[in-house]
C-alpha cells in the first residue's frame, strides 16, 4: 500500500506520478507503471505465455499486522494467500522470510548515511595545507632524504675534502675526531642547503671542471628533480581550487555512533541493522511511510541523520529542500528480491535467469534507461555529498591563504639569515668569538672553511702544498716555506671601492707574498683578522677602533710584517 518511483507507481488525474497512495490504489482500473512493472512485462513476453499478472492492491488485514512496513504487509498476503507475488525494491529480511520465499535476486539496495549537506571548510589551516596535499607525507620525506643523500655524497666526491679536514684538524686545538666531525658538518650543512636551493629551483649545479661520479650524481639528481617537480606543478593548481568539506557533524556511520547523534531509521532491516551496528543510537520510524516517515521524524527534531538506501525523485527533491545530502558511507546492503509463493517461486526465478543472460534485462538496465528517457530532474546534486562539495572550480583564484605556508617557510629562513649576519657583524666589532666564528657567516660557500683553510696553506712546510696553493691561487706567489728569507713590507698601494675600502700589502726579499685585506666602513682590524693570521685578543682594546681609515691600514700592515716574521722564523 505505497507507491515507490521510477520503480512502481500510479498516476493522478492529471497524469502526474504519484508518491504516495490515496484512493487510486484501491482502484484496479488505473494501471501500475515504473521499472519492476515493465521488467515483469519483459518477462510474461520472453516466457511466451508460461504465466499471466493480474495486477492487484494489498489487503488492509496485512497493513493491520504491519503498520510500520507497507513491503513486510505485502509478504504477509503472500503467507495469507492473498496474492501469488508482491513487486517492489522489497529486502529479503529474516523476518519475511519466516513468512514467504523469494525470487532469483534482482537487484541490490545500499543503505547509506543522510547528513545535512556540509559546508566548505575556509579555515586558514585548511587553506595553507593544500600546498602540501598533491604529494603524500612519504612523498615529502623521500624528498628531504634524496637531498639529504645527494649532499652527503657530494661532500665525499670533493676533491678538496681532504685538504679542508686537514687544515681543520691542525687549526683546531683539540686534534681529536671531534674536529674532524665539526668539519663534516660544516660541508654537510652547505651542501645540503646548497642542493635544497638547486631542488627547489628545479635546477642542478653545472661545473664542467667537476670530476666523474660528482657529474654522475647530479644527472641522476637532475632526472629526480625533472619527475617530482612536474608532478607537483601538474597537481598543485587542482589541489589550490579545490573546496573540502568542513568537519562539523558527521561524514559516516562510525562517527556518527562515535558522536552519539540520533539516527532515523525504518523498522523493517531493523535485526540487521541491531548487529550491524549495536552502538548505534538508532530512533525506528513506525509510521509505515517509509522515508516520508523519516524526514518527518527529522522536521520534528527527533534525529540528527538518516540512513535509507533506494533514492527516487521524490525524495531528492524532499532532501534538496531541507538542504541534506547522501554521503558514500555504507550502513548496510540489502538483497532485493520479489516475494512469490513456493510454486511459482522455480519457474519465474527461471525466466528472470533467461532474461537476464540472453537479453540482458535486469531492473538495473531498466532503470537506467529510465533515467536517460525521464525529463524529470532533481531540484538539486544530493548524491555523494563529498564529491560534490570538493568539487574543483577551474576558475577559482589562488588567495594569499593559499600562499601563506610558501612565504613563511620563506620568512623563517630569512630571519634566520637576519640574525646569523647581525651575530657575525656584532661579534667581528667586539673581536671576539662565539659559538659561531664570525669570520666564516656569510664570507664562504663552505660556511668558513674554505677560506681559513686557504690562506693557512701558505704555511704549509712541503712543497706538495706551495703547488696546491699555487693551482688554487694562481694570483698569489709562493715559494718552499722550508727556506728562510728576509721578509720586507713595501708601501702599500691603497685603491678605494664603492663598497669600502681595501688595502694590499706586499712582501718583497727571498721570499715574496701578497696578503690582502679589505674592510667596510663598519669593520676594524679585529674583525677583518680574527680568526685568520692573528689573535685579536693581542690587540689592546683602545686600538681596536682607529681614528682613520689611514691609520687603520698603516696598523694592519705593521701586523702583517709581525706575523709574516714570525711565521719565517718558524719555518
Amino acid at each position: 500500500q505505497a507507491y515507490f518511483p521510477p520503480y512502481h507507481y500510479k498516476r493522478g488525474p492529471d497524469g502526474g506520478v504519484l508518491s504516495a497512495a490515496g484512493d487510486e490504489y484501491w482502484n484496479t482500473s488505473v494501471p501500475y507503471e515504473g521499472v519492476m512493472v515493465d521488467y515483469l512485462r519483459e518477462l510474461q513476453d520472453l516466457s511466451g505465455g508460461d504465466f499471466e499478472v493480474e495486477w492487484t492492491h494489498g489487503s488492509r488485514a496485512s497493513k493491520r499486522v504491519h503498520p510500520s512496513s507497507a513491503y513486510t504487509a505485502s509478504v504477509q498476503d503472500i503467507a495469507d494467500g492473498t496474492v501469488d507475488l508482491a513487486v517492489g525494491p522489497i529486502w529479503i529480511t529474516a523476518e519475511r522470510l519466516q513468512l514467504a520465499q523469494y525470487t532469483m535476486i534482482v537487484d541490490y539496495s545500499r543503505t547509506v548515511l543522510i547528513i545535512p549537506r556540509p559546508g566548505v571548510n575556509t579555515s586558514l589551516s585548511q587553506q595553507v595545507s593544500k600546498v602540501l596535499e598533491p604529494f603524500a607525507p612519504s612523498v615529502w620525506l623521500l624528498m628531504v632524504l634524496v637531498i639529504l643523500i645527494t649532499a652527503i655524497l657530494s661532500v665525499w666526491f670533493s676533491p678538496n675534502r681532504k685538504s679542508i679536514l686537514a687544515k681543520a684538524e691542525k687549526s683546531s686545538t683539540n686534534r681529536s675526531r671531534y674536529a674532524r666531525m665539526k668539519a663534516y658538518s660544516r660541508l654537510g650543512i652547505d651542501e645540503f642547503l646548497s642542493k635544497g636551493t638547486f631542488f627547489f629551483s628545479a635546477g642542478v649545479e653545472q661545473d664542467p671542471s667537476s670530476s666523474l661520479p660528482v657529474k654522475l650524481l647530479m644527472f641522476g639528481f637532475a632526472f629526480f628533480i625533472c619527475i617530482l617537480i612536474s608532478a607537483y606543478v601538474a597537481n598543485l593548481a587542482a589541489f589550490l581550487t579545490r573546496n573540502k568539506a568542513s568537519d562539523s557533524g558527521p561524514k559516516t556511520i562510525e562517527e556518527a555512533i562515535k558522536g552519539n547523534y540520533k539516527i532515523c531509521a525504518l523498522t523493517g532491516n531493523r535485526g540487521e541493522l541491531e548487529v550491524a551496528w549495536p552502538a548505534a543510537n538508532f530512533i525506528w520510524n513506525e509510521s509505515g511511510k517509509s522515508y516520508v516517515g523519516l524526514v518527518e521524524d527529522y522536521d520534528n527534531g527527533l534525529c540528527d541523520v538518516l540512513i535509507y538506501g533506494f533514492a527516487n525523485i521524490d525524495l531528492m527533491n524532499m532532501l534538496c529542500e531541507r538542504d541534506l545530502v547522501f554521503t558514500d558511507s555504507l550502513v548496510i546492503e540489502n538483497s532485493v528480491a520479489f516475494p512469490v509463493k513456493t510454486e511459482y517461486q522455480a519457474g519465474l526465478s527461471y525466466w528472470m535467469y533467461q532474461a537476464e543472460k540472453t537479453k540482458g534485462i535486469t531492473v538495473e538496465s531498466l532503470k537506467k534507461e529510465y533515467d536517460r528517457t525521464s525529463q524529470v530532474q532533481p531540484d538539486c546534486v544530493v548524491n555523494l555529498s563529498q564529491a560534490a562539495v570538493e568539487e574543483s572550480d577551474e576558475f577559482a583564484q589562488v588567495t594569499l591563504e593559499n600562499l601563506f605556508l610558501p612565504f613563511i617557510f620563506y620568512a623563517s629562513f630569512a630571519t634566520l639569515a637576519s640574525c646569523l649576519q647581525f651575530y657575525a657583524r656584532w661579534m667581528g666589532k667586539k673581536g671576539r668569538r662565539g659559538l659561531l666564528d664570525s669570520s666564516y657567516l656569510g664570507r664562504q660557500s663552505t660556511l668558513g672553511l674554505g677560506k681559513k683553510s686557504r690562506r693557512r696553506l701558505t704555511y704549509e712546510k712541503d712543497d706538495s702544498s706551495d703547488e696546491k696553493y699555487a693551482e688554487e691561487f694562481p694570483d698569489t706567489k709562493s715559494t718552499s716555506r722550508n727556506k728562510p728569507g728576509i721578509v720586507q713590507v713595501e708601501p702599500p698601494s691603497v685603491s678605494f671601492a664603492e663598497n669600502g675600502h681595501a688595502a694590499e700589502a706586499q712582501e718583497t726579499g727571498a721570499t715574496k707574498r701578497t696578503v690582502r685585506f679589505s674592510l667596510t666602513e663598519h669593520d676594524d682590524a679585529c674583525s677583518v683578522l680574527s680568526g685568520d693570521f692573528f689573535d685579536c685578543q693581542q690587540i689592546p682594546t683602545e686600538q681596536r677602533d682607529l681614528d682613520s681609515t689611514s691609520s687603520r691600514l698603516q696598523y694592519i700592515i705593521e701586523l702583517a710584517q709581525a706575523e709574516l716574521s714570525k711565521q719565517d722564523k718558524t719555518s
